[in-house]
């Protein structure tokens, strides 16, 4: 007598040349009558395991899709909101710059160890280069060419000249700080290049 456990049922339909699909051909030796009633329903469970394993992976991998455009749409967000923030701040008939443009508190999400520290140091900034990545990638401009032209607008030059005489040296030291940042991203995307 033959163990039920290692039951084998023999598809006759590749005798007669037609391809089975492999879940066809599974369903078909769940059903087999001549198989006892508890083989058939130990298969008939794990079949429904492995689609439901299938399913919730499935839908896994849609979540975290869905998840991933969400954040990017909302860095595009915060992106234009920034840049029209700097934008204001920094036109020629804006009133002397009193603060610095920072990038919002949602995208500075990096948590590399270093970076935590420069972002720690007071009056320095709250965003590393990494979060001033990920914020101008959201613009849909991001190369090489786009990086040096952006970079001009934070050079410590530039920002002297519109600042606040109270908050100069703050302003100066930050805005050299958001410009070497631009130098590491237009070096990045000098070496990827």
């Amino acid at each position: 007598m033959s163990n039920p456990d290692h039951y084998v049922f023999s598809n006759s339909d590749h005798d007669y040349g037609r391809n089975v699909p492999e879940d066809d051909e599974e369903l078909c030796k769940i059903l087999d009558t001549s198989a006892p009633e508890a083989v058939r329903e130990r298969r008939l469970k794990e079949r429904a395991g492995r689609k439901l394993r299938r399913e919730l992976r499935e839908v896994a991998e849609l979540k975290a899709e869905l998840e991933q455009k969400i954040w990017r749409a909302k860095l595009a967000e915060h992106y234009y909101v920034w840049k029209t923030d700097v934008d204001s701040s920094l036109s020629p008939s804006a009133p002397p710059l009193a603060q610095f443009p920072q990038l919002p508190d949602e995208v500075c999400t990096c948590e590399e160890l270093a970076c935590k520290f420069e972002k720690a140091k007071e009056g320095g900034l709250a965003a590393c280069e990494h979060d001033l990545e990920q914020v101008l990638r959201a613009s849909g401009k991001y190369s090489r060419d786009w990086l040096r032209k952006e970079r001009l607008r934070w050079h410590p030059d530039q920002i002297a000249k519109k600042c606040d005489p109270t908050m100069r040296d703050l302003l100066i030291k930050q805005a050299t700080t958001m410009y070497a940042q631009f130098e590491v991203l237009i070096a990045n995307e000098r070496s990827s290049v």
